[in-house]
Parts: structure tokens; C-alpha cells; sequence
């Protein structure tokens, strides 16, 4: 049962000096059910892509916004 758990988990490589999440396959696999990051200064949290999507289209709308006024 032990090198199942080994084998399924989110290693340390250290020849790529990050965790891999290939599971020695070579491709990358998805990490699901991770909680939202802090986006604020002086965070190292990891941010996802919704979280940037949500900041990028809120500042193109507050540019739109200014540039009507």
C-alpha cells in the first residue's frame, strides 16, 4: 500500500527543483480542489487562472469606465 501512496503523490523534483505532478509519465497532470489564492501584496500564494481572468476583465472595466466619464 506504501508505494501506492508514493506513487500517486505529489513528489519533489529536485533535478527540476519544483514539485512534478507527472507521476514519472512526462506529461503534466491536473491538480483539482485546491483553494483560491490570496491576491494581495506580499502574497507567494499560487494564483489560478480564474483569479487573473477575474483582475484583468475588472481593470478593463474600470478603464472603460474612466475614459467615458
Amino acid at each position: 500500500m506504501y508505494a501506492y501512496i508514493v506513487q500517486d503523490a505529489l513528489q519533489w523534483n529536485s533535478e527540476l527543483g519544483a514539485y512534478d505532478a507527472s507521476h514519472g509519465i512526462g506529461s503534466p497532470e491536473n491538480i483539482v480542489n485546491v483553494a483560491n489564492a490570496k491576491v494581495e501584496a506580499g502574497s507567494t500564494d499560487a494564483v489560478f487562472g480564474s483569479q487573473l481572468w477575474d483582475t484583468i476583465s475588472t481593470d478593463i472595466i474600470n478603464s472603460i469606465n474612466i475614459i467615458r466619464c
